[in-house]
């Protein structure tokens, strides 16, 4: 595996998993992550995909407290008027 190294916050993900789950607690979609890494949007799927998988866990509403609860994410670090603004201009 080439990202192989874990995080000491969440020794089941490697770092890039965890990087990839603080977006999604931060309410990115999978684009924006996308872009955010230089990466695809199919290798974000999959980053999500393998991480639910891990976890057992069924939406990204569960990824994100899953997050918050390990603390790879602290809530003061989530700012939710950005992602209000992300919503309304998408929507």
């Amino acid at each position: 595996m080439k990202n192989s190294k874990r995080s000491p916050v969440c020794p089941e993900l490697s770092m890039l998993e965890c990087e990839v789950l603080t977006y999604v607690a931060h309410g990115l979609s999978n684009k924006e992550i996308a872009r955010s890494m230089h990466s695809t949007i199919c290798a974000i799927d999959a980053h999500i995909m393998r991480m639910r998988s891990k976890l057992g866990l069924e939406c990204r509403v569960q990824m994100a407290v899953y997050a918050l609860k390990s603390g790879l994410v602290r809530l003061d670090d989530v700012d939710l008027e950005s992602i209000q603004r992300r919503r309304r201009m998408v929507g």
